[in-house]
């Protein structure tokens, strides 16, 4: 549960250190991952009550916002010189791996909805870890492309 709430914390801190207010991919991506934080947040909560409702409708948001990610990461990575594979693929990656978090997370509260039990409670903390991880690691990024990013 602690690993949890830092790899949320964690988010949370690195959005927070970029520039939310622009509208190229980087901002955006940015911006919906600071507001993400809150909504993995109270996921977490609702996991710890055992709020079947609040899991669900909470796994739906981040599936939801977590598209529209992958959407910006998709535009970022093609915005970046096509010299520069590694980058690209580097973006792409992370993106895809925060989407796998947010997709297990939403089979998981449907198990749970289901009456999975414990074990599927653990695997939606499992799956808030993985998406939280996934999208520092896409914020990460672009820290060191050294590129500046506009509007695509």
């Amino acid at each position: 549960m602690e690993d949890t709430k830092e790899s949320i914390t964690n988010l949370k801190e690195t959005a927070e250190g970029k520039d939310r207010s622009g509208s190229g991919p980087e901002a955006v991506i940015a911006a919906l991952s600071f507001s993400l934080a809150d909504t993995l947040s109270s996921t977490l909560a609702a996991c710890e009550s055992q709020n079947k409702v609040q899991i669900i409708n909470h796994s739906r948001d981040v599936a939801s916002t977590l598209d529209q990610i992958v959407a910006q990461a998709n535009i970022w990575s093609a915005s970046i010189p096509a010299t520069d594979k590694t980058q690209q693929e580097r973006i792409v990656s992370a993106a895809i791996r925060a989407r796998k978090g947010a997709t297990t997370l939403k089979v998981s509260a449907a198990m749970v909805a289901a009456g999975g039990g414990s074990a599927k409670l653990d695997s939606v903390r499992s799956a808030v870890e993985e998406t939280c991880d996934g999208l520092v690691a896409l914020l990460e990024l672009s820290a060191f492309s050294g590129l500046s990013w506009t509007s695509a």
